[in-house]
Order: structure tokens, then sequence, then C-alpha cells
């Protein structure tokens, strides 16, 4: 009866209701911290078994706990820092070697690249350890490119500060105050342990909680200054950004068009109704019978002039290869049946002379090209005929879609635009966006801010700039977006399980306890040779590592398919969601392993299960946590330094798939985005930001039970800084810049590793029986909470686009220096492309002297 009661007070909590206020300080008091201590504690009185539950040792059988011992760490260090220092050494040779192959973006961008680093053996380290990098990397890469850099900076600051007052405060009172009775019977080796939280906590040593719990409100207290700086400098630099640096915001898009409103006169005359003599251009989006024939024959274009470039290559008797017409019958369409099985066995196709018929297909191709754009365009300018046609009585001859202006004598023909009863969205319209450009930054900002049509299909929002636009994404319908975000959702989740239960099997199947039982010849070996158990013991985390680095490009395919409208979207997109999937797989998936499911379902009905489990078996894991810190510092950032993926991809998987590029047109090339090693990739910020928030929600999460992991990470994020600072100057090349859009969702990363911190000391000081101290745990997750959402208030709102005031201020400043708006290319690339190419036999490129240099190194 008294805990129904409870349960009835709890509901008129959260139905509680407080009036509005323009204090956000008050507001957020009221609304979230105070409701939430609140019923926080009228839940941990009303459940009386809290305490009693909490306390018993209930760890899952199938739990798995890495117990890593002092050896093991330094046989991970040796055997990882070997690797690590050899693989810098030939990056020392090779850099002052082969140079051009370390810096492809001086090769690609010479103007956009500082001056080369020391050529001598190990000279390049120096530059790269000073902190001015960082503005080069703002000047000369972009925003982009300064926020991976300056979450790194952020990362090795705090764990600077947290693994000095760890070792100076922390580890002397739990070395000198613990006990070896407090491990337990399952530690064998227990240098490592007698240096965490569980090595000091007993029945006598509980006034010395204390300890850590004002820890963990100055750790949190760091934290949030620390990325209160970063904030406030990213709102500012974004400000910028969008107000001066970003061309794009003269321009923004129209989608979901009318048909009385589809032709570039119509839609130049409609904003001039609204905003007279300020709009610059209009630009369309057309999706047609024609632009699908235009899409097919600049596809098989391409593919005809590479196989004619390659046949051009060969000589003698090769070069009399054998080619296949296009078959006359279903099974020999593209996608079904080319060369032999289908010429024998379908009897489709007919043999011809390969060169011959290749330059006669592409000679067609070229032909079919130009129709089908001087089909489109001619369809474009139809249109506009057809609408002036229809207003003629009421405009002059001579007016045209440059002079046009609203004036009295046009005054019927703007009423008419700008009544929404006379538009209609047709069920196939052959305008399916348009890119409207205006002479001042103000316009566009109001007009991208403002409804400009009561007409909930007509959409407006600002242009992103056109190498960030995803062009296939125009003219979606929302339907068709729904549905494919759904099926995304359904195919995400079954991703996030697939690599959970593959996670889970390697956790279980790698513990050396359960190799050793199930593996009779295995346990042999290793009572004859003792010493090899530490290297047993570096199983798992590597295999961890491999596992995790096969879900980013399966993701992002999944993720490229919601047809977001900018890729720097879909890059975020992909940060958030690998983001949650390496937090879930480390902390879930692997730590409890089979039993993982059964505690998912227990969290649902007690919810201070999952604390309870949390506490328990995270300390135990420490060891391996910092064996996987070890392998990520000393072996993967190496090899990132010496371009290790690009030259496995450019020397062996693309030569196996695709074959070995001949050509100046397969050097260029990416298939499946295998590109050759003198063509630098992107920096791939999502997934180089979601690896480090990850590594920031284990250190900062130990940061407390095992202080010596912060010093770990402190050493990570110092090599990332080094290896990163020359990555993004000298060798990758971004496509887009976002303005750090991507900056909000890694604050939040940020905030959430603190939380966990929270929960963690949360269940750890009610299983250590000190309920005070857990319960008052609500206060620093409560505080960060109200950051979260202050900052995001205050300061994040202001920063995605730019203010009227700072639109037209710096208007005036272009008014007063006298100078031009340069409008975006807003084209589509189809009718951007060249109506006639020829194959490039003979043109050798600097890229392709590269990889010659390269090969005779």
């Amino acid at each position: 009866m008294s805990k129904l009661k409870c349960l009835k007070r709890q509901e008129r909590i959260l139905k509680y209701d407080v009036s509005p206020t323009t204090r956000p300080g008050v507001f957020l008091i009221k609304q979230v911290c105070f409701p939430l201590v609140l019923v926080l504690c009228i839940e941990f009185v009303c459940r009386t078994k809290f305490i009693v539950v909490v306390t018993m040792s209930t760890l899952p059988p199938t739990t798995i706990n890495m117990q890593v011992s002092g050896m093991d760490l330094l046989t991970t260090f040796g055997v990882y820092g070997g690797l690590g220092l050899v693989v810098v050494c030939v990056y020392g040779i090779l850099h002052s070697r082969v140079g051009s192959v370390y810096s492809p973006r001086r090769t690609q961008l010479p103007h956009e690249t500082p001056a080369d680093l020391p050529q001598n053996f190990l000279g390049w380290i120096w530059p790269l350890v000073h902190g001015e990098r960082d503005a080069e990397i703002l000047q000369y890469v972009g925003l982009d490119a300064y926020l991976t850099i300056r979450f790194g900076y952020l990362c090795w600051r705090l764990f600077l500060v947290l693994g000095v007052l760890g070792a100076l405060l922390l580890i002397p009172v739990y070395v000198t105050q613990g006990s070896t009775e407090n491990l337990g019977d399952s530690v064998l080796n227990p240098s490592i342990e007698i240096l965490t939280l569980v090595y000091m906590t007993g029945p006598d040593n509980h006034s010395l909680l204390l300890l850590p719990f004002v820890m963990v409100f100055l750790f949190t207290a760091i934290g949030i200054y620390l990325l209160h700086y970063e904030y406030c400098r990213f709102v500012a630099l974004k400000r910028e950004y969008y107000s001066e640096k970003y061309k794009s915001t003269y321009t923004v898009l129209i989608e979901r068009i009318p048909d009385n409103l589809g032709s570039k006169t119509a839609l130049f005359r409609y904003f001039e109704s609204i905003y007279p003599g300020a709009v610059l251009q209009v630009d369309l989006i057309a999706s047609n019978s024609a632009f699908k024939n235009l899409k097919n024959a600049v596809e098989d274009r391409e593919d005809i002039v590479t196989r004619l470039e390659q046949v051009l290559l060969q000589s003698g008797s090769k070069k009399n290869m054998i080619a296949f017409t296009e078959s006359q019958h279903w099974m020999g369409l593209r996608g079904f049946c080319y060369g032999l099985p289908c010429h024998y066995v379908c009897q489709q196709g007919r043999k011809v002379d390969s060169e011959e018929y290749l330059r006669c297909r592409l000679s067609e191709l070229n032909e079919d090209v130009a129709v089908y754009q001087n089909e489109l365009k001619g369809r474009l300018e139809d249109q506009d005929s057809e609408y002036l046609a229809q207003h003629r009585e009421d405009t002059d001859e001579e007016d045209d879609v440059e002079t046009w202006t609203f004036s009295m004598r046009n005054s019927k023909e703007s009423v008419w635009l700008l009544d929404d009863a006379s538009h209609a969205v047709g069920e196939n319209p052959i305008i399916t966006a348009a890119f409207v450009t205006f002479k001042n930054k103000t316009t566009s900002v109001a007009v991208s801010r403002c409804l400009v049509t009561s007409d909930p299909q007509f959409m407006v929002s600002p242009a992103p700039v056109p190498g960030d636009l995803n062009w296939n994404r125009l003219g979606a319908h929302p339907v068709h977006q729904l549905i494919k975000r759904v099926v995304i959702f359904l195919l995400l989740l079954l991703l996030l399980l697939t690599f959970g239960i593959l996670t889970s099997v390697i956790a279980v199947s790698t513990n050396l306890e359960n190799m050793r039982t199930g593996w009779e010849a295995l346990n042999q070996f290793l009572l004859e040779h003792p010493e090899a158990i530490r290297l047993f013991n570096l199983i798992s985390p590597l295999l961890l590592l491999i596992s995790f680095a096969l879900v980013p490009p399966v993701l992002n395919v999944i993720l490229e398919q919601r047809g977001l409208i900018a890729d720097s979207m879909t890059e975020n997109s992909f940060f958030i969601h690998y983001y949650v999937f390496l937090v879930v797989q480390m902390f879930l998936f692997y730590q409890i392993s089979g039993a993982v499911f059964t505690v998912i379902t227990n969290t649902f009905v007690n919810p201070q299960e999952f604390l309870k489990l949390l506490a328990s078996m995270l300390p135990s894991n420490a060891g391996f946590f910092m064996q996987y810190l070890i392998i990520r510092t000393f072996w993967v950032l190496p090899f990132e330094l010496i371009r290790g993926p690009d030259l496995l991809v450019a020397f062996l998987i693309r030569p196996f798939f695709f074959g070995r590029a001949k050509t100046p047109r397969q050097v260029k090339s990416r298939p499946c985005g295998c590109r050759t090693i003198g063509v630098s990739g992107d920096a791939w910020h999502g997934l180089v930001n979601a690896i480090n928030g990850m590594l920031l929600v284990i250190g900062v999460s130990y940061s407390i039970v095992s202080p010596l992991i912060s010093l770990f990470a402190m050493v990570y994020f110092s090599v990332f800084l080094l290896v990163y600072r020359n990555q993004l100057l000298y060798v990758y090349v971004k496509k887009f810049e976002s303005g750090a859009s991507n900056w909000s969702y890694i604050a939040i990363a940020y905030l959430c590793s603190f939380m966990l911190l929270h929960l963690l000391m949360m269940g750890l000081f009610a299983l250590y029986t000190s309920p005070v101290l857990s319960v008052l745990m609500i206060v620093p997750f409560g505080v960060t909470v109200c950051y979260a959402v202050f900052m995001a208030q205050l300061c994040e709102h202001g920063s995605y686009s730019v203010s009227l005031s700072d639109a037209r201020r710096f208007d005036i400043k272009m008014f007063v220096q006298e100078m031009d708006i340069q409008a975006e290319n807003y084209h589509h690339p189809l009718l951007a492309v060249d109506s006639k190419i020829q194959p490039e036999i003979g043109e050798f490129d600097l890229v392709t002297s590269i990889q010659g240099s390269l090969k005779n190194t």
C-alpha cells in the first residue's frame, strides 16, 4: 500500500508544471533539477530493499573479468611500442626520400598547404609539437579540421589535469590505505588492482570514500570549465564562418515547387515580388525522362572510355581483344549478361574488334550526351516561354528574367504569383528543386528563416555549398524519405545486434581461462611455456580493434541511403551512430557478453540493477582498457602516420578487385572508394571524432576508479595531436566545409562521458554501503545536464546561421568596399559535364610520377 502511494506521488511530481520564466537558471532548476532530485530521492526511500540488493554480489556468470597484471601491461607496451617505433623510423626514412607520397595535399592544393616539414630523419617531429600548427590548420585546411584537432587538444588538456591530480591525490591514498583482502580471491596478481578504488574499499574504510566523492565534483568542474572555453570559442568561429566565409548564405534551397512556379522566370519574379531588386540568380534542378537518359549515357560513356584507354595501352596480339555489343534480349541487359558465358551459352552479342567498336560506341554516347543535355535545357526554356505567354498581356516584351522588377504595371502578375491558391504540386513535376541567390546576405537570411508561403509543401532552407550538396537527394518525396528512414533504423539496429553478438563471442572465446578449459593442447602448451600467457592476453583487444574497424564502411553505406541534403549531415549522423555503437559495444556487450539481453530486460523492470552491474564489472576491466589504449597509441596512430590504410588500398585491395591503374583517368578514379596512393582521401572527421569520443568515455569513467588510465589517455592524445597535425596539413583533402557543424554533437558526447562517471560512482558508493554518497551523486549529474541545456539555449542556437544584424553589418562592409557578390555554381553536375570526351592516352600527370617514384624506391 505504501509503495502504491509512493508511485502516485511520483506521478503527481512528474506532472508538476511551473510557469515559464525568462531567467534560464531559475527555469532549469525548477523544470529539471528539482523534479529530478525529488523523484530519485522518493524512489530511493520507497525501495527499502535497495541497499540490501545492491550490496549483494550478484555478478552474472557470463560477465567477463579481464584481470590484467602489471607484467601484461609491460608486455603490451613492449610489443606494440616496439612496432610503433619501427613504423616511425620507417616513416622518417620514407618522408626524407619520397616526400611527395607523404604530402599529396601539396600536389593537389599547392596554395592551401604550409611550408614543408624538415626532410631529415626525425626533424619533422619538433615542428608538429608546437600549438601554432593549429592556427595553420584553421587557415589552410578549414574549420572542420580545426574542430578535430581542437577536440583532441581538449581531451589532452583534460587528461593531463585528471592524470596529475589522480597520481598525486588518489593513487597514494589507494596504495597506503588499501588491503589485499578487499580484492577477493579471483585476483591472482594485484599489481594493477592496488592502484584502484577497489583496493581501498572495505568495512573499515568508509570514511576514505569521501576523497573520491570530492574528486568527482572536482573532475566534473574541471571538465565543464575546459569545455566552456572551447564552446565559446567555437560559437564565435562558427558565427564568423557563416557571416563572412560561407558564400552560400546568399543562396536558399527551394523544394516541392508548385507546377505554376516551375520555371526560372516564375521563381525569379516570385521572389522579386517579395523582395524587389534583391534576386541575383536562379538555378533549376530538373528531373524527367531526358534527365534519366542523360545520367545513364554519362555512366555508360565513362565505362566505355575507360575500357578504350586500356585497349589503346596494349600492343600486338593483345590489342585485338574481343568486345561484345549490347544484346537485344532481356538477358543481355546491363547487370545481367556480359562476356563469354553470355555469348556461348545464351548466344547473345557478336564478336567485334575491340578498339573499333569502343571508338564507335564512344562517339555514339558523346552524341547522346549532347542530345540529352540540349533536350533538358530546351525543356526548361519551353517552360519559361509558356509562363511568359501566359502573362504576356501584363508584361513588356523587352523585359526578361534579368531586368524584371516589381512595379505597378506588373502588379497583377505579382498578385497572381503570391496567391497560394493558384499553385499546386503535380504528380511528376519536372522541376524538383531550385537555388535562388540574392544580392545581399540580409535578404537571404530573412528568406531562409521565414515562411515564404503558407503552402507547407513549398520548403525553403539555407543551401549547402555545391561541394557539400547531395544532388541525388533533390526532389525526393517526403513519404519515400520517411519509409527509407524506418528501414535504415531497422538496419542500424540489426548491425548493432550483429556486432554485439560478435563482440560477446570475442569476449568469451578470448578469455584465457575459457581458452585453457576448452582447449587442452593450449593448456598444456601454457603449462610448459608460462611466459606465453602474456602474449595470449593481447588477443582480445586486438580482435576487438579489428572487428570495430569493419563497421565504418558498412555503417557509412547504410547512412548514405538516408538521402540527407548535405554530405556534412551524413558525416554528423555517422559520428552519432558510430559513437553510440562503440560505447554500447565496449560498455555493454563486451563487459557482460552472454548476459546482455537478460540485463537489458531486468533494467526496464529495476533500473538499479544496471547501476549495480555497472559498479561490479567496470573496475575489474581497467587493465583491459589500458591495453586497448596502448594498442591504439603505439600501433594504430603510427600506422596512420605512414599511410598504412592508403598503402593497403592502393597496392593490395584496388589492384586485386579493380586492376592496376594504368591511365590518368584510372589514377583519378575511386571505384568503391579505393584510391591510388597519389590521390589523397578525406580525413573522415566523423570517424576520428567518434573514436576519440569513445576513448574519452573510457578515460573519464575510469578516472576515479583507476587514475592510472588517465595517464594512458593523456599519452594517446599527445600522439594523436602529433600525427593528425601532420595528416591534416599535408595529407588529407576534404571536398567540402561544413563550418564545424558537428561541434554540438561532440560537446554532448563530452558531457555524456561525465554522466557515465556519475552513474558509475553512484553504483559504487551504493555497492560499498554508502547510500548517502550515492544519492548525492545526483548533484553533479544534474549540474552536467543543466549545463548542457543552458549552453544549448544561450549559445548553440545562434551559431547555426547568420543573425540579421551580422548579415546587415556584412552587407554594409561589402557596400563600403564596393565588392560584388560572386554567386556559387549550382548547375547540376550532369549538365556541367563535357558533351564530348576522348581517351587520355599519353598524358601523364604528377600523380602517376609519384607512383613511379614510390615503385622505384
